[in-house]
């Protein structure tokens, strides 16, 4: 009886912690895998080029998912992920209750990803990849046109970027289909 008492327990504080984890995005930190990672809730925060930031937009249109993060008229800062695969990207299919992982020994991937910022003299800067980095993106129940989402992304810079956490996509702003309707 003791032992099942003990392993409730276990279980209860594993669950809190894992839940307080899930909860702080401004906990999370760069590894060279994510895959098996939890996902953090919270904004999107992380480091881009060595800056401190937290991306507070997201767009889904045409297989590319943008998070970014405004400065006046200007994008300062943004992560573009583009989701392709033949089995994965079929016409008029919905981004809502789909899961996309990319890990360091994949030898196909299901996207390619990069980020891009602006210097305070507007001069634009960015990395591209198409393997190198590891992801794990989540997208949730389309409730009455938006559907959330969790992301954990880290990429293979020198200065070891990364973001994680929660955002929301509007439906109004996807498009569901990669082909033109003739």
């Amino acid at each position: 009886m003791i032992k099942i008492i003990k392993l409730v327990l276990f279980f209860m504080v594993l669950l809190i912690c894992t839940s307080i984890a899930d909860e702080d995005s401004s906990k999370a930190i760069w590894k060279k895998d994510v895959a098996k990672e939890s996902l953090f809730s919270g904004p999107v925060k992380g480091s881009l080029n060595g800056n401190k930031i937290e991306l507070d937009h997201a767009v889904y249109e045409d297989s590319k998912l943008t998070l970014y993060k405004k400065e006046g008229r200007h994008i300062r800062f943004s992560v573009n992920i583009n989701l392709f695969g033949s089995d994965v990207w079929q016409e008029d299919q919905v981004i809502a209750n789909k899961t996309f992982v990319v890990r360091l020994t994949d030898k196909k991937t299901v996207a390619s990803s990069g980020f891009f910022f602006t210097n305070k003299d507007h001069t634009a800067n960015g990395h591209s990849y198409f393997k190198g980095f590891s992801m794990k993106l989540v997208f949730g129940k389309d409730t009455n046109g938006k559907i959330p989402g969790k992301i954990y992304i880290t990429f293979p810079d020198k200065k070891k970027s990364f973001i994680a956490g929660s955002f929301i996509v509007q439906r109004e702003y996807i498009t569901y289909s990669i082909k033109d309707k003739k």
